[in-house]
């Protein structure tokens, strides 16, 4: 067995191949046939903390076991509400060193990354272990349906926690294990605000439980199923749930999308479409029927359907903020002064490559993405002033409308020096490439423009990447009185909404 995998227990061992043997077995079975039901898990394993040099854990309430899986010793037989414990990584010999506070631990501070602890108050070391470490649930508490709460990193949990050293050896990972319907609790109110219609929530709930069930070994060689980040699904826990979407949850329990092969469909969802969805193969590359860019008025007037935002070519912005040749800097040290830029575009609007000229003769290709994230790397920021997502056009100083060869109207960003003039006498001849400006005659009378373009503004639509269901859209979908299956037959046509129970 390979190192990597040495950590787990047999039972989560036993526990991970099954979901995988599980997936595997569904895409044969269900390949060339309708099926009415689908298997979705009872439990899921999700990461929560990952390679951190030491976290803090502990109980908030119930009565749990501390328990080393690698030899089943139990290092603590009681660990109640309050109870805070300390895993710190050794990394010469990867092993979780394990202490216990004997002082009074103060309440959660949800503002830090720890626990608070009184100054007077002593770590007493518990020992060594190989791990994984498992705080279960005492005996009889999950069956009385108490409510089971355990803390990580001042983060409160249902459920179970793992403490784990990752699979490089060089950090700590916290994991999760909760059953799945109550990890939806956490995720729905993550991915939605609790003041939401309600059948935009139920129709959250319904993807993100279809997304959970079709990625559970997504993070598999990690020992989990899913991350609680946005790479996989944004997971907050007990202390994000609100009482509205854990309603959408039970109101839709067990129930998934499936596609016309009867499989579980690709649910994915963003935030705001901006007027119009992507087709996933310009994003994730897979042609699939259900996932085709089409209008999405619904979208429109809600959060971030509408941004823009204004910079330099050359040079920082008001703001302080890089313009673009400085942007361009890092992947390109050898740029010259920006002459031109031009937008290769998608059916929905969104940028599929930036083309940029420089007087150096050089040509720089970007995707619209790549482009858009100079401006907002991973699109960090989020607000009406920043790029949000690459559905957008640009405007330059040098922008101006012209007439091409074949008669129709192009627009040009610059590039003023590679255009020719017509004299009177019907004669072409180049434009001066020496001047700074140059006058430009028009329907609209005689204007200016400049050899090169100074000024950038980037004015576009929505945020995300575009695909499958917009979440602002749901929104705007639910306040028209939409029941949430129409709300999932429109984002994803020709799927069935059915029951995973059997």
């Amino acid at each position: 067995m390979s190192s990597r995998f040495k950590n787990i227990s047999k039972k989560t061992w036993c526990l991970l191949m099954g979901w995988l043997i599980l997936g595997l077995g569904l895409a044969l079975i269900f390949g060339g046939s309708s099926v009415q039901a689908v298997a979705v898990p009872e439990d899921i394993r999700i990461g929560v903390v990952w390679d951190q040099p030491q976290i803090d854990f502990g109980v908030s309430q119930g009565n749990y076991t501390l328990e080393d899986r690698n030899t089943g010793r139990t290092i603590l037989s009681t660990v109640s509400s309050g109870t805070l414990i300390r895993a710190q990584l050794d990394p010469n010999q990867a092993l979780l060193e394990v202490y216990r506070y004997l002082g009074t631990s103060g309440e959660d501070n949800l503002e830090s990354n720890s626990l608070s602890v009184d100054a007077s108050g002593k770590w007493e070391f518990c020992g060594s272990f190989k791990g994984p470490l498992r705080l279960e649930i005492g005996s009889g508490r999950e069956a009385s349906g108490a409510l089971n709460l355990v803390k990580c990193q001042a983060a409160r949990y249902r459920g179970q926690l793992e403490i784990r050293v990752n699979v490089l050896g060089n950090g700590i990972t916290a994991i999760n294990e909760l059953p799945l319907e109550e990890y939806l609790y956490g995720v729905v109110a993550r991915e939605m605000s609790g003041g939401w219609p309600l059948e935009a929530l139920r129709a959250q709930a319904v993807i993100a439980r279809t997304y959970a069930a079709r990625n559970l070994s997504k993070h598999i060689t990690e020992g989990y199923n899913l991350c609680g980040g946005t790479n996989c699904q944004a997971y907050g826990g007990y202390d994000r749930e609100a009482e509205a979407c854990t309603r959408a949850v039970k109101d839709t329990s067990g129930q998934v999308v499936v596609d016309k092969q009867g499989q579980l469909a690709i649910t994915l969802y963003h935030s705001n479409s901006g007027g119009y969805t992507e087709n996933n193969v310009n994003v994730f590359g897979a042609d699939l029927d259900y996932l085709q860019g089409r209008p999405d008025l619904y979208s429109l007037g809600h959060g971030l359907s509408d941004w823009s935002y204004s910079t330099v070519i050359n040079g920082v912005n008001q703001q302080g903020e890089l313009g673009l040749r400085e942007a361009l800097f890092f992947e390109n040290p050898q740029v010259g002064m920006i002459e031109s830029l031009e937008l290769i575009k998608y059916p929905s609007g969104r940028v599929q490559t930036v083309i940029i000229k420089d007087n150096r003769g050089q040509t720089i290709k970007m995707t619209g993405s790549r482009f858009a994230e100079l401006f907002n790397p991973k699109f960090a920021v989020v607000n009406a002033n920043r790029v949000m997502s690459r559905m957008f056009d640009i405007d330059t100083d040098a922008t101006m409308a012209i007439q091409n060869g074949s008669g129709g109207k192009e627009i040009r960003h610059g590039g003023i020096k590679s255009l020719a003039v017509l004299s009177g006498e019907g004669l072409k001849s180049g434009v001066v490439k020496t001047e700074s400006s140059y006058y430009v005659v028009g329907a609209q009378g005689k204007y200016c423009r400049p050899a090169h373009p100074t000024t950038l503004e980037i004015k576009g639509h929505g945020w995300g990447h575009g695909v499958g269901l917009s979440q602002w859209g749901a929104f705007g979908m639910a306040q028209q009185g939409f029941k949430y299956e129409e709300i999932l037959s429109f984002y994803y046509p020709g799927t069935r909404l059915i029951s995973s129970r059997t």
